[in-house]
């Protein structure tokens, strides 16, 4: 029987579902700096187009990962957030220590740990590239690089502009919107923004701040573009933007790992051995305080729990086309100014609250030229400098229990960072179907830098808990001519002037690529990434005698062999891969004489692999899913006391999976759409020392979001009802402590087991969106 036939039974919007199922979207991607769909690009990468984003309400890096596996955030706290690709990550908090993934706001690149705060709005697309990206996108994106492309402006074409609102449960309310129009045939502009607001999700148990909401949300961006095209073969694109981000972080959760009878012993193991920060736990901090709840959303943090990131900067790039080559400047500036807070021993006493009064300022210069034409050999080279300069107060406020002092131990670092680079890259088609790709940079990195040290005196009297310990406060405190640091003498500072580490290093990549059967990619490659050191820049990192040794630059070799496949009716896709990757000199947190620094370890491996697909399937549904699977393994721990030979990394689960399923369906007055999205991430530890773990353990996560929406024809109008986190999933961000569960020492930094919570809220809304 035909369609037409059972036309005569069932309804015509069954019937207008049963036709065959169209091609998958072609995404043109610039991972390598001249547009090429990404199924033809023999690279382990993933792309999301500007639809996407804007139909799953992707605003942020952490919605991200509800779309990839093997990609997680490495997360101190709600704004220093940084990208974990195939276990490869950056385990400093520091604002001077430059990320291991790359992150890049067209074509610019981030280097302060803050980028998680970017607000994705009125995006062309995103790319995530995977493995080591030294050759094109810098020294430091040694685990890959994250790729945020704006919404360009478009000479010659009709105005067009939408705009997008949500509201949902606790107060949220959120917009973002963006306008373009030609003001001739030579210019055009384009202005978009995007707000956010909610309320805080966690309630304050700190004394006299009971019932206080913290971890709300209040953000604003904007971005102006003007275009100008000169001549047909000239484009000049000036982009100015800015941002804001603040409101009251909420801390940690906490238990105590302390004897309720005797807070300077260490609680019974019994008590411990499976921690879970949603009941009470008999056990109490140093001071005697016990810090755990019985509610997920109530913490104690008596902290100022401030957040305040706000940025600013701009770009002019100017690209000229030669019947043979192609010709691209791009002159940048970005300010970013951080001052933030936060309660890291998640007590009712003032026991650890770690601030940070920062300002980063970059300027950056980049020159490419590139073959503009089809031919055998492609190439392109450029030149790249960048310099950094950074004004960072890192401040820790504690009282010591030994002597009930209230001090606060501060660093003010003033850091240069300067770097010139020359990289270039040659693609040879040996024939139509097989090509070779070489990749390489060479990077000459120097920075110079002054650390000022001090210890001052803030009692609570004189400064309550909740008040901000800033740069220019720790100053005045000090005095105007501060003692030298000696046992005993307080206020004091410590001196370390003209620290210098250099860098010059050669890195890249070699990959071939096979088209088989015109539907078939195979590609292998080998890639040798690096990432430069840093300086030691915690409030007591000089008393450790640390200070004045920078933690080593680190390098990563991977091999990788990998497929792209698609039906010959474009409907199915399915790539894969398989790595393995040798860490060297792997930069992480170690206990040093007694106190935590910044240290190597020489040497890890982490091996994997991806699969995933779409399935543009009959009947209009899109059926998506990608899993990972990661092994890693600490090969050479050297002499460090708190890392053990043959533990796994940080931030590596075994297994993650995400899932989406999309039905669509045409009716008589406009097109449903219903979706569920699923995504599953395993265990996962947050110590490097076996004896830890049991302290340290993330258990498994599953989370789901369904969603629906209705766009009636012809109309640019969408509206659209969600409920994200429908099973309520909590689950620690961070879990860790800063001193030994089972041990008690006088000189405990915090003596609590901590818990950066999720949001562990369901959250159900309602979306419109109109397009012209």
């Amino acid at each position: 029987m035909t369609i037409k036939k059972h036309c005569l039974f069932i309804s015509a919007l069954i019937c207008q579902n049963m036709a065959y199922a169209t091609p998958l979207e072609e995404i043109i991607v610039t991972a390598q700096k001249r547009p090429v769909a990404m199924q033809k690009l023999g690279l382990s990468m993933q792309a999301i187009s500007g639809e996407q984003l804007t139909a799953q309400r992707i605003g942020s890096a952490r919605d991200i990962l509800s779309q990839l596996s093997n990609v997680s955030l490495n997360e101190v706290n709600p704004v220093n957030t940084g990208f974990t690709l195939r276990g490869v990550g950056t385990n400093n908090f520091h604002g001077n220590v430059s990320r291991a993934v790359a992150i890049y706001q067209d074509e610019i690149v981030v280097n302060h740990p803050y980028s998680g705060v970017i607000s994705l709005f009125d995006m062309q697309r995103v790319e995530v590239l995977r493995g080591p990206q030294n050759a094109l996108f810098g020294r430091n994106a040694i685990g890959g690089a994250i790729n945020y492309i704006s919404a360009s402006p478009k000479t010659g074409a009709a105005p067009q502009g939408y705009i997008n609102a949500s509201v949902g449960e606790y107060g949220l309310f959120a917009s973002q919107g963006a306008l373009g129009f030609t003001l001739n045939d030579e210019h055009a502009m384009r202005l978009a923004y995007a707000s956010e607001q909610r309320d805080g999700l966690f309630r304050n148990q700190a004394p006299g701040r009971v019932g206080e909401k913290l971890g709300g949300v209040d953000k604003q961006a904007w971005r102006a573009q003007w275009l100008s095209e000169p001549s047909p073969h000239t484009a000049i694109l000036v982009n100015w933007h800015g941002s804001r981000m603040q409101g009251l972080g909420m801390g940690n959760k906490a238990i105590g790992l302390r004897d309720p009878n005797d807070a300077s012993s260490p609680c019974s193991a019994a008590e411990l051995s499976q921690p879970d920060f949603e009941s009470r736990v008999n056990c109490v901090s140093a001071s005697g305080s016990n810090p755990s709840t019985d509610d997920w959303h109530t913490l104690y943090d008596v902290s100022p729990a401030k957040q305040d990131i706000a940025s600013q900067g701009g770009y002019i790039k100017v690209v000229h086309d030669w019947p043979t080559m192609t010709l691209t400047s791009i002159s940048a500036l970005d300010k970013t100014e951080v001052e933030f807070s936060e309660d890291l021993a998640g007590d009712s006493s003032l026991r650890m609250i770690a601030f940070q009064d920062s300002e980063f300022e970059q300027i950056s210069q980049e020159l490419r030229l590139a073959s503009s034409h089809e031919q055998a050999w492609q190439w392109l080279i450029g030149l790249n400098y960048f310099k950094e300069d950074i004004l960072q107060a890192t401040n820790v406020r504690r009282v010591i229990i030994a002597n009930n002092a209230p001090i606060t131990a501060s660093n003010i670092l003033d850091q240069d960072n300067e770097e010139y680079a020359l990289f270039g890259q040659l693609d040879y088609h040996i024939n139509p179907k097989t090509t070779w790709h070489i990749g390489l940079r060479y990077s000459h990195d120097e920075k110079l830098a002054d650390s000022r040290f001090g210890l001052v005196l803030t009692p609570e009297a004189l400064y309550p808990a909740d008040t901000f310990i800033s740069q220019a406060l720790v100053q005045e405190l000090s005095g105007p001519n501060p003692a030298a640091c000696q046992p005993g003498l307080l206020p004091c500072v410590f001196m370390l002037n003209n620290l210098k580490q250099r860098l010059e290093e050669l890195g890249g990549n070699i990959s071939v690529d096979h088209q088989y059967k015109d539907n078939i990619l195979l590609y292998s490659s080998y890639g040798h990434g690096y990432k430069s050191g840093g300086f030691d820049t915690r409030a007591l990192a000089a008393f450790a005698g640390t200070a004045n040794t920078p933690v080593e630059p680190e390098y990563l070799d991977s091999i990788e062999f990998g497929f792209k496949a698609n039906s010959v009716d474009q409907q199915l896709a399915i790539n894969g891969a398989l790595f393995y990757y040798l860490w060297q000199d792997l930069q992480t947190f170690d206990v040093v004489n007694g106190s935590p620094g910044f240290v190597n370890i020489p040497k890890s491996i982490i091996y994997g692999l991806e699969l995933e697909s779409s399935w543009q399937a009959p009947a209009q549904w899109l059926i998506q899913g990608s899993i990972g699977w990661l092994h890693s393994e600490i090969k050479d721990a050297g002499q460090l006391s708190n890392i053990d030979k043959g533990h796994e990394l940080q931030n590596t689960p075994e297994l993650s999976f995400t899932g989406a399923i999309t039905k669509t369906i045409n009716g008589h007055y406009g097109e449903w759409q219903i979706r569920g999205e699923s995504r599953y991430v395993s265990s996962q530890l947050d110590s490097l020392k076996f004896s830890n773990d049991l302290f340290s353990k993330r258990d498994s996560q599953l989370y789901f979001n369904l969603s629906t929406s209705f766009s009636p024809y012809n109309t640019g109008l969408r509206v659209s009802l969600w409920a994200d986190n429908i099973s309520e999933e909590k689950t620690c961000i961070q879990q860790s402590s800063l001193d030994n569960p089972l041990v008690a020492s006088p000189t405990d930094l915090s003596s609590t087991l901590t818990c950066g919570p999720s949001s562990g809220q369901r959250l159900v809304g309602m979306s419109i969106y109109y397009e012209q």
